[in-house]
């Protein structure tokens, strides 16, 4: 399968599934929740090409683990952001994405803006 997606509920046995799939070369997009993501079980031989964010942690220290855990220098980023994260979440990743060089979209700096407080 070109996808594979793996929610929370998902068994021991089909994260197995789904990592050697990745490993073989088999899975060129692997969907992971944020639970599956974080945890230090699953052991992803290379990093991938492209990393998409669709739950943000809350907070940046927990988006940076997630990224040394997933990422490395050749990984595109990106984040999706609901517009529910109060400031103090945005605001600190706002700042790294800053200090590593990165531009900050658009929407987030109005998300800051308008945002809502912590």
């Amino acid at each position: 399968a070109d996808l594979c997606s793996l929610r929370s509920s998902a068994s021991p046995e089909e994260i197995e599934v789904a990592v050697a799939n990745w490993q073989a070369g088999n899975t060129f997009v692997l969907v992971l929740s944020l639970e599956i993501s974080m945890s230090p079980e699953l052991q992803l031989e290379r990093a991938p090409a492209i990393l998409v964010n669709a739950e943000v942690p809350m907070g940046a220290p927990l988006l940076l683990h997630e990224l040394r855990l997933r990422a490395d220098r050749d990984t595109r980023v990106h984040c999706l952001f609901s517009k529910s994260l109060p400031n103090s979440v945005v605001l600190p990743i706002m700042g790294l994405a800053e200090e590593a060089g990165h531009e900050v979209p658009p929407d987030l700096e109005a998300h800051w803006c308008f945002g809502l407080d912590s």
